[in-house]
């Protein structure tokens, strides 16, 4: 039999019955093909349980990609800081002393060749050849010691600088594409129960809006949700009795 009101006078409207929470229609951030469902109807979640998963092979290629621009990134930086290498060093003092030696003998082969140029036993040629060449080994000797010095204080700090950014953004870039790869995996809100699925591994999913992939809902608590006609809205008071008949 037909559902019978026991009221004399009666608002009615029809409804329906929902979880406290009302459903919650699941969708996806990003389009792809689905390659994973982990719940079914009636299964209960809590909050953060996977519920279904997109194809990810993409986005992981592309944090590979990302992952070793950030170890060439970093490894370029441990190099500016480690600069000089150690085994940089001993050369350089090496070459430092050995001009500093030649600059001292073509000195002395100069003060040598100053004296006969007094006594007039040489030309004035030889004197400003051997002028020339001690001028050539000095300035050699002061290259050499400047060459030194800059390989002892390491890495320019701008260029040091300039890695650390490079370093960083790379980092940034790692991080991106794991929170794109985060979003392939659909996770519940809220801890419920399953009330639709709508998905299924192998088809795909777009991102239009209202499209209800997964539906949750908290059931331990359920309330009915009527819709009353505007022409008896005048005829409602809140807190009057009710009752509802199951169609």
């Amino acid at each position: 039999a037909p559902a019978h009101s026991p009221f004399g006078q009666t608002v009615a409207g029809a409804g329906i019955v929902e979880a406290k929470t009302e459903n919650i229609s699941i969708g996806t951030h990003v389009p792809g093909v689905v390659v994973e469902r982990s719940v079914e109807v009636g299964q209960k979640v809590e909050a953060g349980d996977l519920l279904f998963r997109i194809d990810d092979r993409q986005y992981q290629a592309d944090l590979i990609v990302k992952s070793a621009q950030l170890a060439a990134a970093e490894s370029k930086l441990h190099r500016l800081r480690s600069m000089p290498r150690p085994e940089e060093i001993p050369p350089s003092e090496a070459k430092v002393a050995r001009l500093r030696a030649e600059f001292a003998a073509t000195r002395d082969l100069l003060d040598r060749t100053e004296k006969l140029f007094a006594s007039r036993s040489i030309g004035e040629e030889e004197l400003v050849q051997r002028r020339q060449k001690a001028s050539a080994a000095q300035e050699a000797l002061s290259q050499a010691i400047a060459e030194d010095q800059l390989l002892k204080k390491g890495a320019w700090e701008e260029d040091i600088r300039v890695a650390t950014s490079e370093v960083e953004q790379a980092r940034s870039l790692v991080e991106q594409a794991k929170i794109e790869i985060a979003r392939l995996e659909v996770r519940s809100p809220i801890a419920g129960e399953v009330l639709q699925v709508n998905v299924r591994p192998g088809e795909y999913v777009g991102t239009p809006p209202g499209q209800a992939l997964v539906v949750l809902g908290n059931m331990q608590a359920l309330r009915v949700r009527i819709d009353i006609d505007e022409s008896d809205i005048a005829d409602y008071h809140a807190g009057m009795p009710a009752r509802a008949f199951m169609r």
